[in-house]
């Protein structure tokens, strides 16, 4: 089913313009490693589909290895609170004998940058409504 057991994951964005651009070339590597490519797209898109994290639990026998090693890839591009926070999720799912797979990890990379996107964007509106729209005094001589 895979044709490359090695997962190389290019470095997460510094922001989250960038993030769109990272996104499809992930998606692209993802699917490239797979025999058929677009059953691997298919498989990675449900990371776009989905919900809630708990509808990725489940990868399928075939994806089950190749998610593993996806995960382990992506965690070693985490970094800072968000890596910790990943961490602490980790290890509560370990208590119950589960463990993060690929897809759920992506869509926590996913909803952060969604995060930072929607946050950038309010912080740009705020700056927007609190600028003065009219540099020069209206007149009503």
């Amino acid at each position: 089913m895979w044709k490359d057991q090695h997962i190389k994951s290019e470095p997460l964005p510094r922001g989250a313009k960038e993030f769109r651009d990272w996104k499809v070339q992930f998606k692209k590597q993802v699917s490239s490693h797979c025999e058929i490519p677009s059953e691997g797209l298919a498989w990675i898109m449900k990371v776009d589909e989905a919900a809630t994290i708990e509808e990725l639990e489940n990868d399928g026998e075939a994806f089950e290895s190749y998610s593993s090693r996806m995960a382990t890839a992506l965690m070693d591009r985490l970094h800072g609170e968000f890596k910790h926070t990943i961490t602490i999720k980790e290890e509560m799912l370990q208590r119950e004998g589960k463990i993060l797979n690929g897809r759920q990890l992506a869509y926590l990379v996913y909803a952060d940058y969604a995060r930072s996107s929607t946050s950038v964007a309010m912080s740009l509106s705020l700056i927007h409504i609190s600028e003065p729209t009219r540099r020069t005094p209206i007149s009503y001589a």
